[in-house]
């Protein structure tokens, strides 16, 4: 499809957010699509009524998808050809055997999304003590270890088009304040 795919879960829809599309678009200049999963790996299935209020949120900024693809291989099915922009800490989970059943069927599935004509597009992140989204230590695609016969459908943003050290927990913590 030759799209940029921002997937997420946009509670709230923020800068660092609305910057990651802009950085992705400035590599790739292609158009550019968010995605909402209504269902999670990590996390409890989205209520039809979330899943309203987060839309809302793109109402006059961009377009967006609702999907029940948790997995990217499902992205990658539905969205051929996509190239599915990511944070640094998505991509440590998309390529850690521990959410397989081992390391071949973590290399099968990350192969498969490439067979799509899928690939990834990776910010960096900052980590600190207390997860992402702050710290001093600033983790790019570099840092992480990827078997070679996949590490074709990783290329990283470059630090100086996005960084941003920020989390929508940290700021869903702030609005409650």
């Amino acid at each position: 499809s030759g799209l940029i795919v921002l997937p997420g879960s946009f509670n709230p829809l923020h800068e660092g957010h609305k910057k990651l599309a802009a950085a992705a678009q400035k590599v790739l200049s292609k158009p550019l699509l968010f995605e909402l999963s209504v269902k999670n790996v990590d996390k409890a299935d989205i209520s039809r009524e979330e899943v309203f209020a987060r839309i809302v949120q793109f109402q006059t900024y961009a377009n967006i998808a609702v999907t029940y693809a948790p997995r990217f291989v499902q992205k990658a099915e539905i969205f051929p050809g996509a190239t599915f922009t990511i944070g640094f800490d998505t991509a440590e989970r998309i390529v850690s055997p521990k959410y397989y059943s081992s390391k071949e069927d973590m290399i099968e599935t990350v192969s498969t999304i490439g067979q799509f004509g899928c690939n990834f597009l990776v910010a960096c992140r900052a980590k600190g003590e207390k997860g992402y989204g702050q710290g001093s230590r600033i983790f790019t695609l570099d840092d992480l270890e990827i078997e070679s016969r996949i590490k074709g459908l990783f290329r990283p943003i470059p630090p100086e088009l996005f960084r941003l050290d920020i989390s929508s927990s940290e700021i869903r913590e702030k609005a409650k304040k």
